[in-house]
């Protein structure tokens, strides 16, 4: 059962990145951010009907067993603009090839290894994965079809916790990254 709960748990994430990976738009960043917020509604609605299958398929005893780990959960989402192309993100795996979008891939290696945290040397306080935010997948999906000269020229929705739907802090690496936009 575990390993079906944890199966249910990616499909539901897998559902959230191809509603948003690579999904670019020309819409103003007010639209792109109630797209987002609607799509994330999809999302919260999604978990809630796992955890009423969850909880329908598991017997009172057993169920203290399964082990719903809410950190598998997509953590943050958010959208894009940059001149007229617009984009969402999610921090929900890696991208394949960073390299192809030099001004970024450049500032990432400034703070860490990509893939690893982030130096505690650059990085005060709390760090992240290096590569992993939404909004490095949102500005990349946006550099394929415009290329970003700078990337402090980013305008970003509010992040988003998608499970919760709370609007978040942005990280510290995406701030150093991006600016504090």
């Amino acid at each position: 059962m575990q390993t079906e709960i944890d199966n249910l748990i990616d499909n539901i994430n897998q559902t959230l990145n191809k509603n948003l990976d690579f999904y670019t738009t020309t819409d103003d960043i007010s639209i792109i951010e109630n797209n987002l917020k609607v799509k994330l509604k999809q999302y919260v609605k999604a978990i809630e009907q796992f955890r009423i299958k969850v909880d329908f398929n598991s017997k009172s005893k057993k169920r203290k067993m399964f082990h719903i780990d809410y950190d598998t959960f997509t953590a943050c989402a958010i959208g894009a603009k940059y001149l007229t192309t617009g984009a969402y993100g999610t921090s929900h795996g890696y991208l394949l090839n960073y390299g192809k979008f030099i001004p970024l891939l450049n500032q990432l290696k400034k703070i860490g290894q990509i893939g690893r945290r982030s130096h505690k040397n650059i990085i005060k306080g709390k760090r992240n994965y290096v590569g992993k935010c939404a909004e490095v997948k949102a500005s990349y999906a946006i550099n394929r079809k415009e290329r970003i000269k700078n990337l402090s020229n980013l305008e970003f929705t509010n992040a988003y916790r998608p499970r919760t739907m709370q609007t978040i802090k942005r990280c510290n690496n995406c701030v150093y990254v991006f600016g504090n936009i």
